[in-house]
């Protein structure tokens, strides 16, 4: 299967602190993606049904107020069908070995924890384009 063109697909950076979005934006600046930034899982949730990307690639804090990031996939797990097009990418200072408990592993692409390697970033975003 061939990588959807980039200038189709959306990266949507969902973090509370805006110096962690800042980085993250500086480190993709240059990947041809669209970029996008909510502040919280309900803004996140909200751009995801606005967009018409062919391809969401969201980038994911776990801690977030007014709706976090386990609720954001919970979400998206209950309604599959309407975010079939989305890759979820979580990014988060919380240890991979606790969000396993969480039992929602298997609807994310992957999970990269703060501070994050920018080859590795860009690497992993990339294959949510495939």
């Amino acid at each position: 299967m061939e990588p959807l063109q980039l200038a189709d697909c959306l990266l949507l950076i969902t973090d509370d602190d805006m110096i962690n979005r800042v980085v993250l934006k500086h480190m993709l600046k240059d990947c041809g993606m669209q970029m996008e930034e909510a502040t919280d899982g309900s803004e996140c949730l909200e751009l995801i049904q606005k967009s018409k990307a062919k391809r969401i690639v969201l980038l994911l804090d776990l801690n977030m107020p007014i709706m976090d990031g386990y609720e954001v996939i919970e979400h998206m797990k209950n309604d599959p069908a309407k975010f079939d097009h989305v890759r979820t990418l979580v990014i988060s200072a919380s240890l991979q070995s606790q969000f396993a408990k969480s039992g929602l592993s298997e609807y994310i692409m992957d999970y990269i924890e703060k501070p994050v390697d920018k080859e590795r970033l860009l690497s992993k975003v990339i294959e949510c384009t495939i």
